[in-house]
């Protein structure tokens, strides 16, 4: 996936250049393998598995300062939880740690007497988060996590080479883990998400710094105490409310929406009708202003949701949206610029810098706005939808149905709430600790840290 190499890239601090490790048939066509190199990628030859040239352009990378940023799990896939890492990455830092170290041994004289300090070879490991892959301008969270020192590792390769890499690609795998989130299966996965987007629906958005650690405590919660009667409930509740919004085609996002527009008051069509016509007159208003805005990303947009049909994994679609966008994206804005220079400041000198700065504002603008946009377009779709459910449009049963899952949902929230003022202050008697994803510390309390999310959100 080329969305993670990217985000890596421009995440990284201090502006240091990054070199990433790609799969050597994306150098196949000699433009694209031009555009990559250029950028930095480094073939790896995955069929014959010859690594000499790639660790050789590794290490005169890493002996010129520079930072090379591998993918260890070596493809991209759509799982609740990350795939094995290959050993590939331990490997090449073994040996470039190896020959660090022999090559400044030589040199150690020198490096005394000047006074230099001996080079070490670290490896940081980076958990890369996206808050809604399926969302258009989805959130990213990208956590770096503590150093590997590689050097503390040299001593053991030389004695046991295959056994220290082991070692070091299982340690990496930990550290990955704390910043990733992780389930063992679909089910727990929905379970924890669920739970952290309803116990902190009343947040506009969960911070960043808690966004990973809340929803992988969710999971493991579920997880490590299945066993306990209050949290088997809890476990009925999430899927009996999801399987009432997969019901109604309705999503939680939809319901937050719905309960801000309308309060506590009792849901009737003639309630939800009025943010419905609220929304729809706010994009009235929007239209003139976005209307060259909306001519340029409709496409886009159709053109994604087009390319989606014919592919299920979640990251090539979000691929594809983005690739979809840089293709149509530049040529639009400059097609929009071409006509207003000629047909609105004909062509003129003047005319030509006068449509650059009008043109680049307007996307200036357009970008800052965008979101707010399109949250007002997807919440009158969703208040929408509902107005069609409240009268019974369509296969639904109506109001009886829709009530049933207002309900259903205060009743989860409330039950979330009790679940964390409980399980945040002590540790039941039963845990399946066994089988949890991720090192979790069943002696604390498994909620502690989603109760200080809470407070502090």
């Amino acid at each position: 996936m080329i969305v993670d190499p990217a985000v890596l890239a421009y995440a990284l601090p201090h502006q240091r250049p990054c070199h990433m490790w790609a799969k050597k048939s994306l150098f196949a066509n000699k433009w694209a393998s031009r555009v990559i190199t250029a950028f930095g990628g480094i073939p790896v030859d995955r069929a014959t598995k010859n690594n000499q040239s790639l660790f050789q352009i590794t290490f005169d990378t890493l002996q010129s300062g520079g930072v090379i940023g591998s993918f260890p799990e070596g493809t991209s896939y759509t799982l609740p939880h990350m795939l094995p890492l290959k050993d590939g990455t331990s490997w090449a830092a073994l040996q470039y740690a190896v020959q660090l170290e022999d090559r400044q041994e030589e040199e150690f004289t020198t490096l005394e007497t000047l006074g230099h300090e001996r080079q070490q070879l670290q490896i940081v490991p980076t958990g890369i988060t996206y808050t809604d892959k399926r969302r258009w301008r989805s959130g990213c969270i990208v956590m770096f996590g503590e150093a590997i020192d590689v050097q503390s590792y040299v001593a053991d390769f030389r004695k046991d080479e295959r056994q220290t890499v082991k070692a070091l690609t299982h340690d990496l795998t930990q550290a990955f883990r704390k910043l990733t989130i992780n389930a063992p299966d679909w089910e727990a996965h929905l379970l924890g998400t669920k739970a952290c987007a309803v116990a902190f629906s009343e947040v506009t958005e969960l911070p960043p710094e808690y966004f990973v650690r809340v929803n992988q405590d969710w999971i493991d919660f579920f997880v490590n105490y299945a066993s306990q009667p209050d949290v088997e409930a809890l476990r009925q509740l999430v899927l009996d409310y999801v399987r009432g919004m997969d019901s109604l085609k309705l999503t939680d996002r939809d319901m937050q929406m719905l309960l801000q527009c309308t309060g506590q008051q009792r849901w009737s069509a003639t309630t939800v009708a009025a943010p419905l016509l609220e929304n729809v007159a706010k994009l009235i208003v929007e239209i003139p202003v976005s209307l060259p805005a909306l001519a340029i990303h409709l496409p886009i947009y159709a053109l994604a949701k087009l390319a989606e049909r014919y592919e299920r994994h979640e990251e090539s679609r979000a691929q594809i949206k983005i690739v979809t966008t840089l293709v149509v994206f530049p040529p639009a804005y400059l097609a929009l610029f071409w006509w207003v220079w000629h047909h609105v400041f004909l062509g003129s000198f003047s005319g030509f810098i006068a449509s650059a700065v009008l043109i680049l504002t307007y996307a200036l603008y357009h970008l800052a706005y965008v979101d707010f946009r399109y949250d007002t377009f997807k919440g009158t779709v969703a208040i929408f939808r509902v107005v069609c459910v409240l009268l019974g449009y369509g296969q639904h049963s109506g109001k009886g149905q829709m009530e049933k899952l207002i309900v259903c949902r205060q009743r989860l929230s409330q039950t979330l709430l009790d679940m964390v003022q409980r399980y945040s202050e002590q540790v039941p008697g039963q845990a399946n600790s066994g089988i949890s994803p991720s090192a979790v510390n069943v002696a604390s309390p498994p909620l502690k840290f989603v109760r200080h999310a809470l407070t502090s959100c």
